[in-house]
C-alpha cells in the first residue's frame, strides 16, 4: 500500500504539503493540491482513517454542501438531512460554499480525500468545467438538492420552481391583481432562472388573452 512519502515523492513535494493538500487545502495552492491529488489518484494512497474506512468499503460520512447557510430554508435542510442520516448510521460532513463556486470547488476536493459515501450538493449557480469534471471524478453518489445542474446527468431533488412561479402569478391575476412584483433569487441559479421564467409566462399569457 502506497504511503504519503510515496505521494510526496511522485508529486515532487514535501511530505508536509501533501498532508496540508488533503487536510487543509487552503495552506496551498490550487497547482500544488492538483499535483497531490493527481498523484493519490495514481498510487490510490489513503491516509490511516480513509484505508480503514476502504476496508470496510465505507467511511459512514456524508458530505453536505450548502450555498448560504443563513438561509433558513438551507438551515432546515441540513436539520433534515443530519437527522434521517443519523438514524442509518451515518455522520455528515457539513460545508458552506456562501454561494461562491471557489469555495464549493474547493469543498469537494476536501470531501474527496476525505473518502466520503456520497455529496449532497446545493451548486452556487452556473456549471463550470472545472466543477463538473471534479464531480465526475468523485466515484461516489452524488445527488443535487433544490438546484440542477442541467446536462450533466447528475440525480436531483428540487422543486418545479417554473410551475409553482407560474401558478403563483397566474393566481393574482385571477384576483384581478395587475402591477405584480416578482423576488426571484439570482437568475444565475436555476431556481431563480425558473421563477423569472413562470412568472414571465403567466404575465405575457394573460396580457395576450382577450378579456
Amino acid at each position: 500500500m502506497a504511503t504519503i512519502r510515496d505521494v510526496a515523492k511522485l508529486a515532487g513535494v514535501s511530505v508536509a504539503t501533501v498532508s496540508n493538500a488533503l487536510n487543509d487545502p487552503d495552506r496551498v495552492s490550487d497547482e500544488l493540491r492538483g499535483r497531490v491529488l493527481k498523484a493519490v489518484d495514481a498510487l490510490q494512497y489513503a491516509p490511516r482513517a480513509a484505508a480503514r474506512s476502504l476496508r470496510k468499503q465505507s467511511s459512514g460520512l456524508i458530505g453536505l454542501i450548502v450555498a448560504d447557510i443563513t438561509n433558513p430554508f438551507f438551515t432546515e435542510l441540513v436539520q433534515a438531512i443530519e437527522i434521517i442520516a443519523s438514524q442509518r448510521g451515518y455522520s455528515v460532513l457539513l460545508c458552506n460554499s456562501n454561494e461562491d463556486p471557489a469555495r464549493e470547488e474547493k469543498h469537494l476536493q476536501v470531501l474527496r480525500s476525505q473518502w466520503v459515501d456520497g455529496i449532497i450538493l446545493a451548486t452556487t449557480g452556473d456549471a463550470s468545467l472545472s466543477r463538473a469534471a471534479l464531480l465526475s471524478q468523485m466515484r461516489v453518489p452524488i445527488v443535487l438538492v433544490d438546484r440542477a445542474f442541467d446536462g450533466f446527468g447528475f440525480d436531483a431533488v428540487v422543486l418545479d420552481n417554473r410551475l409553482a412561479a407560474y401558478q403563483a402569478t397566474e393566481h393574482l391575476i385571477r384576483r384581478g391583481h395587475r402591477r405584480i412584483g416578482l423576488i426571484s433569487g439570482p437568475a444565475s441559479v436555476t431556481t431563480g432562472a425558473d421563477r423569472q421564467r413562470g412568472y414571465r409566462e403567466a404575465a405575457n399569457f394573460r396580457a395576450t388573452t382577450p378579456p
